[in-house]
């Protein structure tokens, strides 16, 4: 039986600092569990903290390119700075790299520990899910790039109708999401209509509290591993993680998160891109536009901040089986070891 580790919870909690700690006692490498953390050059504002870290190229491909992963005296952080920003990188390709990587961690004997806030990632990888594994469909985003909410809206009523009666209000006003419930219903619409959609599939599946994966490394003495995962919730009182996104806000703010936004401004990406549109970054748009100061920017990304992490507190907190913890507490790291 092998193992893994998930650290999952809200901003600031410290995930990755715990990550590391316990890779480094247990023999284990990182594998991010980051939706913004994935485009290259888009380091300050999504908090990667990578800069003791040296770039290594593996041998595991995405779209015929070998990724890499960041490394510090035998310490590895993979799922980093896969993608350009001007990609368009989804939960089904997250789910069949990060497969591939813990695939790759498990074959050298070592211990995967999935560490992120983004909720849809890891639930990928311990639950097999609905429409995951559906390709994109660069024919389909085309002809519908340019389309405002209301069309896409129409379009989408008009290919399943079901699907968007199903959506929430926030989804039925993000562009990005009506896309992608078009693509999926333009996807399985040619499937029942007898045409042969791109391969997928999702055959990935959790039993009794055991994630399994075809990917997973096969031995000898059976067809396929098992892998028990064991998850972890790190929190604490809101008024601490208040501040501490306050403080993070600073603290980037100092790195020179400004200069990075010019940076990719200057590259050419463009505030449109759903890469943009993470925090840190799409508070600035105003600010680069000159239509708002500073402080104003500032005050607005510390809302959107606490407002995400609220999010993430009710996501995490419908997840089962995850064995939480209070990082205010003076024995919480005490009585996680034992608990591993």
């Amino acid at each position: 039986m092998t193992k893994m580790i998930i650290i999952c919870g809200p901003t600031t909690t410290g995930k990755t600092e715990l990550g590391l700690r316990l890779a480094k006692k247990f023999n284990g490498e990182i594998v991010s569990a980051d939706s913004r953390q994935v485009y290259k050059g888009m380091d300050i504002g999504t908090g990667k903290d990578i800069s003791n870290f040296k770039f290594q190229i593996s041998k595991i491909k995405f779209n015929n390119k070998n990724i890499g992963y960041y490394e510090n005296k035998r310490l590895k952080i993979w799922g980093l700075d896969i993608v350009n920003p001007d990609y368009q990188f989804n939960v089904g390709e997250y789910k069949k790299i990060a497969e591939k990587i813990i695939a790759d961690i498990l074959k050298r004997g070592k211990l995967p520990i999935v560490v992120g806030g983004t909720g849809l990632y890891i639930k990928s990888l311990i639950e097999p899910l609905e429409f995951v594994s559906i390709p994109p469909n660069e024919k389909v985003r085309e002809e519908v790039r340019n389309l405002g909410i209301k069309e896409l809206k129409n379009k989408l009523q008009k290919i399943d109708n079901e699907r968007y009666l199903k959506m929430n209000n926030s989804d039925r006003n993000n562009p990005r999401r009506l896309i992608r419930a078009i693509e999926i219903a333009n996807y399985l619409h040619n499937r029942h209509s007898g045409e042969d959609p791109p391969a997928g599939g999702d055959d990935s599946r959790i039993n009794n509290g055991f994630w399994t994966s075809p990917s997973t490394p096969s031995s000898g003495q059976r067809g396929q591993n098992d892998v028990k995962v064991l998850l972890i919730g790190l929190t604490a009182p809101k008024e601490v993680l208040y501040k501490r996104v306050k403080d993070r806000i600073k603290k980037r703010l100092g790195q020179g998160i400004i200069k990075e936004i010019k940076s990719l401004l200057k590259r050419g990406y463009e505030w449109e891109l759903p890469s943009m549109s993470g925090l840190g970054y799409k508070e600035f748009h105003p600010f680069f536009k000159k239509k708002a100061e500073l402080s104003e920017v500032l005050r607005k990304w510390q809302q959107d901040e606490i407002k995400y992490l609220k999010r993430q507190l009710v996501w995490f907190k419908k997840m089962p089986n995850i064995h939480w913890f209070d990082i205010t507490k003076p024995e919480f790291y005490t009585e996680m070891e034992n608990l591993l």
